[in-house]
């Protein structure tokens, strides 16, 4: 499933595509990918294998793209170490090791992007450990051994999050959003919402 926020000045739109819709790429500000598992997933990768030249067009011109769960996987093409191999859209080249003892809590990642330092929350579960070579979108600092996770490439962004990452993740949230408009309108400022109960959860795990 595809969330996909049509933003103006005066409102927001967002449309749920289900497999076999059409999909017009320059209609889109952001894309959002969540996990799923199984046969699920291999009927959203079979769908947007279709689509696949027109998606890496949009990431190539800066369109955002939010990627949590299982999704990081339906980006690239994932080698396991046993030799097993699981097809994606084959954006990006993914190589995956089974852990021996499967990570899965809430964690915490430090990431850094424009320039910012971001705390993101989310829980992890996670048997496999992917290795791919571009930037981390940050690195685990509480819940799970320390180690990069995820990935970040242009506007482009991708975890093995869950959460949901943006609803915990005001921030990250609020990133998406001013990488969108700035592309649509030019430079922007986002008016300040509320974020006390965010922050004070924050504060309580010590970011």
């Amino acid at each position: 499933v595809i969330h996909t926020p049509l933003m103006n000045r005066d409102k927001s739109e967002v449309r749920e595509l289900a497999i076999g819709d059409e999909i017009d790429f320059e209609e889109l500000d952001i894309i959002v990918l969540g996990g799923g598992r199984g046969r699920e997933t291999r009927m959203v990768v079979d769908y947007l294998r279709q689509e696949r030249q027109e998606l890496k067009n949009y990431i190539e011109d800066g369109g955002v793209l939010l990627a949590t769960g299982t999704a990081l996987s339906i980006l690239g093409c994932v080698r396991y170490k046993d030799g097993e191999e699981l097809p994606g859209l084959e954006l990006i080249e993914m190589e995956a090791e089974r852990q021996e003892e499967p990570e899965g809590g809430n964690v915490v990642l430090e990431a850094h992007i424009d320039g910012r330092k971001i705390p993101i929350v989310g829980f992890l579960e996670n048997k496999y450990l992917e290795t791919h070579q571009l930037t981390p979108l940050g690195r685990i600092v509480k819940g799970a051994a320390p180690r990069p996770e995820g990935l970040i490439y242009k506007h482009l962004l991708a975890t093995g999050l869950y959460g949901p990452v943006l609803a915990k993740n005001r921030d990250l949230a609020d990133l998406l959003l001013k990488w969108a408009l700035e592309k649509k309108y030019g430079r922007i400022r986002l008016r300040s919402l509320d974020d006390h109960l965010e922050q004070r959860y924050k504060k309580k795990l010590g970011l």
